[in-house]
C-alpha cells in the first residue's frame, strides 16, 4: 500500500462519490491543499 507516497498525475474516466461521471477527471486538479483518496476498481 502506497498511502504516503505521492499518487501519480493522470486523467481518466471517473465516479464521483455523489454519483456523477467525469469524462476527463484529473487527479492534480482535484488534490487540494487536503489531499484525496482514490479507489481503483477493475472494470
Amino acid at each position: 500500500m502506497l498511502v504516503t507516497k505521492k499518487a501519480p498525475d493522470f486523467t481518466a474516466t471517473a465516479v464521483l462519490a455523489d454519483g456523477q461521471i467525469v469524462e476527463d477527471f484529473n487527479l492534480m486538479e482535484r488534490l487540494g491543499e487536503k489531499g484525496r483518496y482514490c479507489v481503483f476498481l477493475p472494470t
